[in-house]
């Protein structure tokens, strides 16, 4: 006899299915496995990869014509320098994602409002403080190189034919999509600081 107000049949059907809830959520219990250094999020990978092709291509140009360009023979060894920089660089954010990976499957991100504050100090925390330091100034290094290229590539332009063109057009490339990408990035940042000063003086 079961429970008043339950039909006796109902129970064994009612116990099965809670078993085999149990059962599969030990099941997915067993096979999670922490993330690997192959399983970062979608756009850090293509991000990188992205930067990674262009900057082994731009390398490569570099060095094959090092020697093709004498209206400005300084863009050639620019051109190789900043293709250097932007592979350290990005071999070190690798590095930098790697250590947030393992910090994450060591401290699994909690649930709680209150714990995930002293969660995101801990993997904070967690972070190399002289590896962030060195990547911040390979990319400012970046951003000052790009800067300097442009002003030899965008001087010499009146007589690009004396220069190989697949050294000039490349260089060339480069620094209109990296200034473009720079300017938009940073109307993105105004814009954004311009809402959040907004936000504050309206909730005052």
């Amino acid at each position: 006899m079961g429970p008043v107000g339950i039909e006796p049949g109902r129970l064994e059907p009612d116990r099965l299915k809670n078993e085999a809830l149990t059962d599969c959520a030990m099941r997915l219990h067993l096979v999670r496995r922490p993330l690997g250094i192959y399983e970062l999020n979608a756009v850090f990978i293509g991000t990188t990869c992205s930067i990674l092709t262009i900057s082994i291509y731009l390398l490569i140009v570099g060095i094959v014509e090092k020697d093709s360009c004498p209206i400005d023979t300084r863009i050639p060894p620019w051109l190789i320098s900043t293709a250097a920089l932007m592979i350290i660089e990005r071999l070190m954010e690798a590095m930098n994602q790697a250590m947030i990976l393992r910090f994450v499957n060591s401290n699994p991100k909690p649930s709680s409002r209150d714990e995930i504050k002293d969660w995101e100090e801990e993997r904070a925390a967690s972070q190399s403080k002289a590896l962030w330091a060195v990547t911040s100034l390979f990319r400012l290094g970046i951003f000052v190189s790009t800067i300097v290229g442009s002003v030899f590539v965008f001087s010499a332009y009146s007589n690009h034919s004396q220069c190989n063109a697949l050294l000039y057009w490349s260089s060339f490339v480069y620094c209109i999509v990296s200034l473009a990408m720079t300017a938009l990035g940073l109307i993105v940042f105004g814009a954004v600081m311009c809402i959040f000063a907004v936000l504050a003086v309206k909730s005052k």
